[in-house]
């Protein structure tokens, strides 16, 4: 890539993925260093609860349907039917 390309990310500081993920432990420690056991299981719940709800308030699951919506208007194929299946099993 040309020098003129990289030119356009100078202002951007660089990320340290090692210190960053060190931050979030430690804040996760805190938080929950005097929890009980149940706490700590409610405490993981929501947060995989608001992760699974997506940016914005959008739900993940909504936009993976909305994708494979999209999807079959090209065609069912075998892929399609498998996932039909899946998600029947889903819904019981």
């Amino acid at each position: 890539m040309s020098s003129a390309f990289w030119k356009q990310f100078e202002d951007v500081s660089p990320i340290d993925c090692l210190d960053m993920k060190r931050a979030i432990q430690e804040k996760i420690y805190e938080e929950t260093k005097m929890m009980t056991w149940k706490e700590r299981v409610e405490y993981f719940r929501r947060g995989s609860a608001e992760f699974r709800s997506g940016p914005a308030g959008t739900s993940l699951r909504t936009e993976a349907t909305a994708l494979r919506e999209d999807a079959s208007e090209y065609g069912s194929g075998p892929g399609q039917q498998q996932q039909e299946s899946h998600d029947k099993g889903l819904d019981q």
